[in-house]
């Protein structure tokens, strides 16, 4: 059989056929195929617009960082956040948030606190931490007393940071993300 321009008509029953070159397609039909099919996702975007890669072994991901240039042109996998992390979501009574892990000691931490409408008193204290036990307050304590956005940062070398609301939050709830380098 042979088919040079067309179409190509079967009674139903099932065919085998194998095509060499290019076939076109009447836009909405459908096409079954029976086998292996190649795809290729194209042209690469540019560097800004780039797929991410995750490298994961089904439970936990591994995050790949570029280090410094006094560090080499190395890279370096970590098993903590790299990015903002939620410390605290609509707290107001006193407690600690959630415990960030960065994956490894980090120089320089920061703690940015969003009081909501109506806030008119409350603290928020940045809290780190090597081990993930042991806790040093920063001296840096953010007092709440408005609506508004307030940051406190902590140098050393810190593994672990939370947020800890240490005089409950009045008239209104505080967010926390913290973040590292």
């Amino acid at each position: 059989m042979s088919v040079t321009d067309g179409s190509l008509t079967t009674d139903g029953a099932q065919q085998t056929v194998r095509i060499v070159g290019t076939v076109t397609t009447t836009p909405g039909g459908t096409q079954t195929v029976a086998g292996t099919v190649t795809a290729n996702q194209g042209t690469p975007a540019a560097i800004a617009n780039a797929w991410p890669i995750k490298f994961s072994d089904g439970t936990s991901t591994v995050n790949i960082a570029l280090p410094g240039p006094n560090l080499g042109a190395g890279m370096v996998a970590t098993t903590g956040s790299l990015v903002s992390s939620a410390a605290l979501t609509a707290a107001s009574g006193t407690g600690a948030g959630a415990v960030t892990d960065f994956g490894s000691g980090k120089q320089n931490i920061t703690l940015v606190v969003t009081a909501g409408a109506g806030v008119s008193a409350g603290v928020v204290a940045l809290e780190v931490s090597q081990d993930n036990t042991n806790w040093y307050r920063s001296t840096s304590s953010l007092t709440q007393s408005a609506p508004g956005v307030t940051q406190a940062n902590q140098g050393g070398a810190w593994r672990y940071a939370r947020a800890n609301v240490t005089t409950a939050i009045t008239g209104g709830t505080v967010s926390a993300t913290l973040m590292a380098s």
